[in-house]
């Protein structure tokens, strides 16, 4: 074209020439959107390859990831299958009974909630599977050293067929393969139903919201205690022979199932591997209540009426769909459900609904005018703000009632006699209060907001702190601390000490309300299993919890007039002040800057969002501090709580003592055995 453009520049005139140029410039034009376009699909061809191949990537890995799930599943399943043979075979009436060693603790607290969810029953330990095994492996062996010298002596030539037999039930992993998982992978059918996988999890593996279920701690932990002691060709079944022949799996859901465990701890450990499928009947379940786990909204809560209740986490993106089909199912007992903290209700054509909505406006009222009593109320009060045992995190609070461990008689129609339930702990004391205000008007941290108090009234340590003599928190302390108690002086060791600590006469860092069990459980405040909690610095050894002198010396007489105290009338007239502070609109605010009762800001719900954080360290520091540092409950009330009118009394039997049913044993008589 430019060619073309100088030999006719000197052929034709100016008018021909100016022709051509504008023809030369829309054939350019012409080109250039030809090679415009041309890019253009090249880039979209290549963009739809890359999303084809990032496609294909994603569905691999979530195939790959399901695998993985399944062969994990499998493994769970074959070793809780193998744990409960074995531990029908070593029980005290079985065919081999195992009696408890000095290392191992003979009974632990049964996590069945009885009423008012007070935990009562004590139940046996169960043997880990390596311990079983070695002792059943000891015995075989010692049995074929016995038939062989009587073979000798009697001089017969057995050939030994059954003693070898019997050996080759618990000595064969050199024979038989060693069972990994891997040939199980053949059992994987797809369903039409629900299948909840769980898995007991005392891990912040669900921090992110990947598909993965299953951490990479986790799978090593099963796999190598498959290889280890999963010596035997055990058959495997699918989850749908756990079922009727009219039942049907309607959906699928993978989660974690939460147990007793300080985020960083489990009491199920490699060797105590539970069943990665658990299963409700609709019309055992209760309520269902939406929880939060770290202070993210991605649990949900199952209250059966066996008191067996779960706490389930899932997925961020899945508790909602999840809770939606629970719900939808109508579950028959599942009138309980409370709208203000779920935020979700039944259809409002459902009868169990409207009466609950109407249960639950009138559930204080009923409170106010003495129909419960304050035990039961405030355990109520921690139910709807999210507050439960199967999560030591998050853990019911009760108040300090008491101010007087010191008298041998416990007047209880004196107010000096109690607490001040209008102020928090840290502002039990003139001295205390101040040191609070000015601390928290000293604050000067752009990036971090004012706060009275660093540390919590409630959390993990101080639920393991209070149950230490008792199995299986006695196990969790331990592993707190490395593997043993923590010096005999830090222990819990006597009421009085303990209030005076927390009241802020000698401590005011500490600043910790009480537990439930201070009002219906005695036993964990006797050492009833010699545990070695060694000496303080004054050579004084650390044994039962040293009781008030009001108490009489008896465990049972402190929790009587303890409970006693709770449902008093002094209580009763000052409990809405304290529910202000904890559950009310104290908690938040300006009210809680006035009232000296403002936490640290990572101890409240809504305070951070840990899915917005990208740094690995700053995300693991503020889990760190949401787990070990205390969560502040739910606000159910945002204007003052009313009054209980202390003019209606309870019936009798409805009394503080009423539910308390232990049988009168002494500190040391050993338990009776179960039948």
């Amino acid at each position: 074209m430019w060619v073309q453009y100088i030999a006719g520049s000197a052929k034709f005139p100016g008018v021909r020439i100016k022709g051509m140029e504008v023809r030369r410039k829309r054939e350019m034009g012409r080109k250039s959107r030809d090679n415009a376009k041309l890019d253009l699909r090249h880039w979209e061809q290549i963009n739809e390859r890359r999303y084809a191949l990032e496609s294909v990537r994603d569905l691999m890995s979530t195939q790959l990831r399901a695998i993985r799930q399944d062969k994990y599943g499998w493994i769970l399943h074959a070793e809780s299958e193998w744990q409960s043979q074995l531990q029908q075979l070593i029980h005290e009436r079985g065919i081999f009974p195992i009696k408890y060693t000095s290392l191992e603790p003979e009974w632990q607290l049964c996590p069945i909630e009885g009423p008012y969810r007070m935990r009562k029953k004590l139940e046996r330990c169960k043997f880990k599977i390596d311990t079983i095994q070695n002792v059943l492996t000891g015995w075989f062996e010692l049995e074929d050293i016995k038939v062989a010298k009587e073979e000798r002596d009697n001089g017969l030539g057995l050939s030994g067929s059954d003693t070898d037999s019997c050996l080759n039930v618990s000595n064969d992993g050199a024979n038989d393969k060693i069972f990994d998982g891997s040939e199980y992978d053949s059992f994987r059918e797809e369903n039409d139903g629900l299948k909840i996988k769980s898995s007991r999890s005392g891990q912040s593996g669900w921090n992110d919201d990947k598909s993965s279920s299953v951490n990479e701690p986790s799978l090593h932990s099963a796999m190598e205690f498959g290889a280890k002691s999963s010596s035997f060709s055990i058959p495997i079944t699918d989850v749908n022979t756990f079922l009727e022949p009219s039942e049907k799996i309607r959906f699928k859901y993978n989660c974690e199932r939460v147990v007793v465990s300080t985020n960083t701890m489990s009491i199920c450990s490699s060797s105590n591997l539970p069943h990665p499928w658990h299963m409700w009947k609709l019309d055992s379940v209760h309520e269902l209540l939406k929880r939060d786990y770290q202070l993210r909204p991605v649990a949900i809560e199952i209250f059966s009426m066996d008191g067996c209740n779960d706490l389930l986490v899932f997925h961020k993106k899945e508790r909602e769909e999840v809770f939606r089909n629970l719900v939808a199912m109508n579950l028959p007992r599942n009138s309980m459900l409370d709208t203000t903290i779920s935020g979700s209700s039944k259809q409002e054509s459902n009868e169990a609904s409207r009466l609950f909505k109407i249960m639950a406006k009138s559930f204080s009222k009923r409170w106010q005018n003495g129909e419960i009593s304050n035990f039961q109320y405030l355990m109520h009060l921690n139910t709807l703000a999210g507050r439960g045992y199967s999560d030591l995190t998050q853990y019911p609070v009760f108040p300090w009632v008491l101010a007087d461990y010191e008298s041998e008689t416990l007047d209880l129609s004196n107010p000096q006699t109690f607490r001040k339930l209008d102020k928090p702990m840290g502002c039990q004391t003139a001295d205390g209060e101040e040191e609070f205000r000015k601390r928290y008007e000293s604050w000067d941290d752009p990036d971090v907001p004012k706060f009275h108090y660093g540390s919590h009234y409630s959390s993990a340590g101080i639920v393991l702190f209070y149950l230490l003599r008792l199995p299986p928190f006695s196990i969790e302390n331990q592993k707190l601390q490395g593997g043993q108690f923590d010096h005999a002086d830090r222990l819990f060791n006597s009421v009085r000490d303990t209030w005076l600590s927390a009241a802020g006469k000698s401590n005011t860092s500490d600043v910790k309300e009480l537990i439930p069990e201070f009002f219906y459980m005695p036993e964990y405040l006797e050492n009833r299993f010699s545990l070695d909690l060694g000496e303080k610095q004054s050579g004084e050894k650390v044994d039962d919890v040293i009781l008030p002198p009001w108490a009489k010396g008896s465990a049972r007489e402190f929790i009587r007039k303890h409970r006693e105290a709770l449902e008093s009338d002094y209580v009763s007239e000052n409990l809405h002040h304290w529910i202000d502070l904890i559950f009310g609109y104290k908690q938040r605010g300006k009210a809680a800057e006035e009232a000296v009762n403002v936490f640290y800001h990572y101890t409240y719900e809504g305070n951070v969002d840990i899915d917005a954080v990208t740094d690995p360290t700053m995300k693991a520091s503020i889990l760190a501090q949401i787990n070990h540092f205390g969560q502040t409950p739910k606000q159910l009330f945002l204007k003052p709580h009313p009054k209980r009118k202390t003019d209606k009394k309870l019936l009798p039997t409805l009394s503080a003592t009423a539910p308390i049913l232990f049988p009168k044993t002494s500190a040391k008589t050993p338990l009776p055995s179960l039948r």
